[in-house]
């Protein structure tokens, strides 16, 4: 359903005018579902975290071979992905409410070494549906996203398309205003989810690897 390698780099935006940035790997793993809406500046602020224990736990999502461990408590969490070549990846997480809408947060975990000045931080923003047993993440519609945000004035990375994703550059503040004003607009969120995890039970066994192609 969604490809096991790291997305190409066509999905990957250059800064022309600075030095290069390459967006994290975390598109690689939980986030390698194509190209998203990222902001390079979180999306929202401690101010709208929200604690759902239910969230912790082992979810799986059996048609895209991944498997997404929440580790935390009052909204914060760390997030331990598995991919199908059971190659995995630690992110950070965490849960928010606007309205009646939960919004889950996912951010790469803290660079070390040269990743500390060679990536650009990247966060991605879900819509979450937490239904007993099952956890579906919806992202960002992209096919509206560049219009909305050239109305609200936010700037984008020049390279940025609905076939490569967006990166949104404006202000903490900014982003966060756009967000409350577009978070229940219709389409603001794509019709169609990323991923739909179900619960996995204490000690469940891990996915088996995918079978390598020839």
């Amino acid at each position: 359903m969604w490809p096991p390698a790291p997305p190409s780099p066509s999905c990957w935006c250059t800064d022309v005018n600075a030095r290069r940035f390459l967006l994290p790997w975390l598109a690689g793993v939980l986030l390698s579902a194509g190209c998203l809406v990222r902001s390079v500046h979180p999306w929202l602020s401690d101010e709208s975290r929200v604690a759902e224990p239910s969230l912790a736990g082992a979810w799986r999502d059996d048609n895209a071979k991944t498997t997404a461990v929440f580790t935390g408590e009052k909204g914060s969490y760390t997030l331990d992905v598995t991919d199908r070549q059971q190659e995995s990846s630690l992110l950070t997480a965490s849960l928010h409410c606007i309205g009646d809408t939960l919004l889950l947060q996912i951010s790469p975990s803290e660079p070390e070494g040269f990743n500390a000045f060679a990536l650009l931080p990247a966060h991605i923003l879900y819509k979450v549906r937490l239904e007993k047993d099952t956890l579906t993440l919806v992202p960002v519609d992209l096919e509206t996203f560049e219009s909305r945000a050239a109305e609200a004035g936010l700037s984008l990375l020049a390279e940025g398309s609905k076939d490569n994703g967006y990166v949104l550059t404006g202000s903490p503040e900014d982003v966060q205003a756009f967000l409350i004003r577009q978070v229940e607009a219709p389409g603001f969120f794509a019709s169609t989810p990323h991923y739909r995890l179900t619960r996995q039970p204490p000690g469940a066994e891990p996915l088996p690897a995918a079978p390598s192609p020839h």
